[in-house]
């Protein structure tokens, strides 16, 4: 006879297959208003917008960069227990027509030795802008949840994935993300980054007008082991199922 704990490893080790196997794949929306649902950390500007671009040339321009993405640090110091990172809403303040439809992946990354970094990828996922913008909210779902852990400073980052202009003069695309404005500090326990041609700057100050919605991942002793991994899966089953429907 199979046991009630086989039965529930064989539920769990199932939703995590599923949730493992599944592409990956960003959902993009955009609103009129900023998201409330299950904002874990936010940071908005008090005063004037300030705003950072993101592009991705098949040349290097006369003067500036071929390439650069945006991101922006945050904590979990003070979470309760690990999150379930669910997705990443930023604020366009300005885009050019030529990144429309175009691909792009949302990195998250651990800063291993604090807000600085050195930075280690633990998730990509890739998505593609909606063929028509506007000046508003950008949500970024992510297919597949990411755990966080506690007392951790992290970093989630907009990358362009396929060119969006040569770089010469008439030819350069972009997205621009506001950000919470010159000389204002980040609220959101980290650093505003910028990585160009591969080199990586940081900002304590002007970050993205960010939220980051994630949920607390309930604590396997609280279920007992195999009971917090069916959790768990359950978890991100549901989360996933939501975003399909």
């Amino acid at each position: 006879m199979i046991s009630k704990v086989s039965n529930l490893s064989m539920i769990a080790l199932a939703s995590l297959s599923l949730a493992a196997t599944s592409a990956s794949a960003v959902t993009v929306s955009l609103s009129a208003n900023a998201p409330t649902e299950d904002i874990f950390k936010s940071q908005v500007a008090p005063g004037s917008y300030g705003y950072v671009s993101a592009y991705n040339y098949t040349t290097t321009p006369s003067s500036g960069y071929y390439e650069t993405s945006v991101g922006q640090g945050f904590s979990t110091v003070g979470a309760e227990s690990q999150m379930a990172l669910e997705a990443v809403t930023f604020l366009i303040g300005g885009f050019d027509s030529g990144v429309q439809g175009k691909d792009f992946a949302i990195n998250v990354y651990l800063c291993t030795e604090g807000e600085d970094g050195p930075l280690s990828l633990i998730s990509s996922q890739a998505g593609e802008l909606p063929a028509s913008l506007s000046k508003n909210y950008i949500t970024f779902a992510l297919d597949e949840s990411v755990v966080l852990d506690m007392d951790k400073y992290y970093m989630v980052e907009f990358a362009f994935t396929e060119p969006t202009g040569t770089g010469e003069s008439g030819d350069k695309a972009s997205l621009r993300p506001y950000t919470i404005g010159a000389g204002v500090d980040n609220t959101v326990g980290g650093k505003r980054w910028l990585i160009r041609d591969d080199t990586e700057q940081t900002q304590s100050s002007n970050g993205l007008v960010t939220y980051i919605a994630a949920t607390p991942i309930p604590e396997a002793s609280s279920f007992g082991a195999v009971g917090g991994i069916v959790a768990i899966a359950l978890l991100l089953l549901r989360k996933r199922l939501i975003r399909k429907g």
